[in-house]
């Protein structure tokens, strides 16, 4: 079996406690996977302006799935963009008004 595509989720596992990684060593070992034709994709629910910051040196060249799927961009062209209308925004809270009243 051949691996294409390395996809990692950033808080809690590719990130430290600390919110950081060893820079140096993955940007070594991104080397490694595109000699190897592996892409390599951050998934994660953070959103893109912030999981961008992460790899300033890369960015332009990986892919991200970000805020759990509905933003996908891959070496910089955005590939998807789901968001709500404000109709069903206004559809949503309404509902959740049904259950429990909102005070506005």
């Amino acid at each position: 079996m051949t691996v294409k595509i390395l996809a990692v989720d950033m808080d809690g596992t590719f990130l430290n406690s600390k919110k950081q990684y060893n820079k140096a060593r993955f940007l070594k070992q991104y080397e490694q996977l595109k000699q190897n034709n592996i892409r390599f994709v951050v998934a994660s629910g953070n959103q893109l302006a912030k999981l961008v910051t992460y790899f300033p040196e890369i960015n332009h060249e990986i892919a991200f799935i970000a805020e759990n799927g509905a933003h996908v961009v891959d070496a910089g062209q955005e590939l998807a963009f789901a968001h709500l209308s404000k109709e069903q925004f206004v559809e949503i809270l309404n509902a959740i008004d049904q259950c429990i009243p909102l005070k506005w």
